[in-house]
């Protein structure tokens, strides 16, 4: 032991090293004091060597990439606790409510996967909601400080980490420290993932792909353990669990790189490659295996075929040069781009399309594309492999056409360009998928890593400037890229009535009108209302008859309220008259105790008219001379008794 505190000692330089080895031949006991004088003091030094490094390898490049979030999605710092980040539309909302979910299942209030507390009697599957569960459990040390706190925090973790995982990527690919950083930087300001902060909390963090494609380059690494497997499965639940659209691009990438890394392998080592995909393939497959077959359970019934409306979506190749909505140089050249319909055409209309907002921010900037263009400079095979990578993610995220300066066919006979995506959204079980322009949270992965290996080629070529560079680089990108200061939404005022029944402790449900059936298939159902109605309820905790989620089916509303839905009355069209006594009574009995008609509330949040529906539902449930059992500003509440 001595001879190897001496060593190392010496190695490290530490002071005491040779005097320690003068002695020897001295004086035992002397040598005997020296070595412990100079064990703890190595072991310090080398702990303090190794925390340094721990620091400045990924210490320094998390706070730095903290400082990016906090900028790229300003003012989100300023009002972490106050305002949520985004639009005042109902995605945001939908978001809220399902972090608040999470809350509720923490509480013992509600289940995990299913929540009883929407679509009463019947409650619905979360699973196949957009939002997975894992953001709920991200969120839950952030609700003390309330919703708009547990939903800010999600997101600034999110583009936080986004960042760093790619770093991580980075480095273990062989990166130094300053190049991994920059990848990190791409990858972190990646137009699809931004643009997110609008109201797609789902897509705020990309972090997983980077680390999902990481552990499948350790797994089919033969110098490394198998046991690598077994983090592609880990990674892989992960990523099922954070977002269904993400799983896909995870699942597409390990294939990708399955088959290039057994491609690159050589001839002696090919068959150790084979098994270690097989094993990693297996992994998976056992791990996510019970999450997906629940999903699928979930799912039947429910409308999930959305992949139609995918050519409304698809993103114009001209996007992928000209700035994102968001970016402060939109505004330079938004009056110069009427043809390329900045104001969206409904999709049931002829060639109907998005226009430019977020599903179709797709913009590659000028300084990747300049890098990308130094590596493909006779490129070595590994990064021949990555620029593929990213080619292949770049055609999917073109959609199932090609759309050109706004137009979907081409030549004399007026054809349209078929793409793979429209092959793979065609596929069984991939019916979700409807927004080519996400795979842009693939695609730039191989974006991030193609332009770090370009400005690793200058870096190269002028070393004493290296870092330079990397800083005058990392600069111009966020120069391009800079957002300008986003939305935030404001949390809708809360009737007085419902922090009345706050407190009521007995369980019973809400009826909340007008009806607000959530999927738009109901053209008496105005669907933005149920996530209002969903904020309502984070205060009086009661169930209620709506919701607003990704897929929902009729099947869920119940009984008592199908005719409403379809028909905007208690009674179908030609069938006999319902008494408003039965409607009450199967209302009872599906546990509801109020009915709640919000009288403003179509003309603040956008829809407007006059809500003759539900005035004539209340007539036809109570009679023409009901009076209200409380009433303001805001509601109207009648008691079913």
């Amino acid at each position: 032991m001595a001879t190897v505190g001496i060593g190392r000692a010496r190695a490290l330089g530490a002071p005491g090293a040779a005097t320690a080895a003068d002695l020897s031949s001295r004086n035992p006991a002397r040598v005997s004091a020296v070595i412990g004088r100079v064990g703890p003091r190595l072991h310090t030094s080398r702990t303090r060597d190794r925390f340094a490094l721990v620091g400045r390898h990924h210490g320094l490049p998390l706070l730095l990439y903290l400082a990016l979030a906090g900028g790229l999605t300003w003012p989100l710092v300023r009002d972490f606790g106050s305002r949520p980040i985004g639009d005042a539309s109902g995605d945001p909302r939908h978001s809220v409510w399902m972090l608040w979910h999470a809350w509720q299942w923490a509480q013992g209030r509600d289940g995990f996967a299913t929540s009883h507390l929407v679509y009463a009697p019947h409650g619905t599957s979360l699973l196949t909601d957009g939002v997975g569960p894992l953001s709920g459990l991200v969120s839950l040390p952030f609700w003390p400080w309330g919703p708009s706190a547990a939903y800010n925090g999600v997101i600034l973790l999110g583009v936080w980490l986004t960042g760093y995982c790619m770093y991580v990527l980075g480095r273990a690919l062989g990166y130094t420290v300053p190049i991994a950083f920059f990848s990190g930087v791409v990858y972190q300001t990646t137009p699809v993932h931004l643009a997110g902060i609008v109201g797609h909390m789902e897509k705020t963090f990309t972090g997983f792909l980077p680390l999902a494609i990481l552990a499948l380059h350790m797994a089919l690494d033969p110098r490394r353990s198998r046991r690598w497997a077994l983090a592609v499965g880990g990674v892989t639940v992960a990523v099922a669990s954070y977002s269904g659209y993400q799983f896909v691009y995870a699942a597409l990438g390990l294939a990708f790189w399955s088959l290039a890394l057994l491609w690159a392998a050589p001839a002696g080592e090919r068959r150790d490659v084979l098994g270690r995909v097989a094993l990693s393939a297996l992994a998976a497959a056992a791990l996510t295996a019970p999450f997906l077959l629940t999903i699928w359970r979930a799912s039947e019934g429910t409308n999930v075929r959305v992949n139609v409306t995918s050519p409304y979506y698809a993103p114009d190749v001209t996007q992928f040069v000209l700035p994102s909505f968001y970016q402060r140089s939109f505004e330079w050249i938004r009056p110069h781009l009427e043809s390329l319909r900045l104001v969206r055409i409904p999709y049931d209309q002829p060639n109907g399309w998005y226009g430019s907002f977020v599903e179709t921010s797709v913009t590659i900037p000028f300084s990747a594309l300049l890098l990308c263009g130094v590596a493909l400079w006779r490129a070595p095979r590994a990064i021949r492999s990555w620029i593929l990578f990213t080619g292949f993610g770049l055609v999917l995220m073109l959609g199932p056409t090609l759309r050109v300066w706004g137009k979907t066919t081409m030549t004399d006979f007026d054809v349209p360009i078929v793409l793979p995506y429209a092959f793979l959204a065609s596929l069984p079980g991939l019916e979700f998928m409807r927004v080519s322009g996400r795979f842009g949270m693939l695609a730039w992965v191989g974006l991030a890593m193609v332009a770090a290996a370009g400005l690793a080629r200058i870096g190269r070529r002028w070393p004493q400037r290296a870092n330079a560079v990397v800083v005058g680089a990392t600069v111009l990108l966020l120069v391009e890229g800079w957002p300008a200061p986003w939305p935030q939404a404001t949390l809708p005022p809360v009737p007085n009535f419902y922090r009345e029944i706050e407190r009521e402790s007995e369980p019973y449900a809400v009826l909340d009108l007008p009806a607000a059936f959530g999927n738009r298939s109901c053209a008496r159902c105005w669907p933005e209302l149920a996530s209002v109605y969903q904020m309502y309820q984070m205060t009086h905790r009661k169930a209620i008859a709506w919701g607003y989620f990704s897929h929902t089916d009729v099947g869920n509303i119940s009984p008592a309220l199908q005719s409403l839905v379809h028909h905007g009355s208690i009674t179908p069209p030609g069938a006999p008259p319902v008494p408003g006594g039965t409607v009450r009574r199967e209302l009872a009995a599906a546990g509801y105790r109020y009915i709640v008609w919000h009288t403003t509330v179509l003309q603040t949040y956008g829809e407007g008219g006059a809500d003759q529906v539900t005035a004539q539902f209340i007539a036809d449930v109570f009679g023409p001379d009901v009076r209200p059992v409380h009433e303001d500003a805001l509601v109207r509440v009648y008691e079913i008794r």
